[in-house]
């Protein structure tokens, strides 16, 4: 099985979190260990991933975000992703 491979670089990972009383900022970084040896991916990945979840079937489709394209070829998911 051929795993699908998204980029996602630090900057993109981290996002600040809260301000203490010296003005300092903490951050957290989106992904987190789940359950099981489970890792809980979060909106800061998504953002970099194009993400398609079929329920019915227990399927995941998962690509890279292209954000520099100048056209589409988006289509529209009607009966299940191969």
């Amino acid at each position: 099985m051929s795993w699908p491979v998204v980029n996602v670089t630090l900057k993109e990972l981290v996002t600040p979190w809260s301000t203490n009383n010296n003005g300092k900022t903490s951050c957290a970084v989106g992904i987190v260990s789940g359950d099981d040896d489970a890792i809980i991916l979060e909106e800061t990945f998504l953002h970099s991933a194009y993400v398609v979840y079929n329920l019915a079937n227990n399927e995941l489709s998962i690509e890279q975000t292209n954000f520099n394209t100048t056209s589409s070829n988006v289509v529209e998911i009607t009966n299940g992703v191969n």
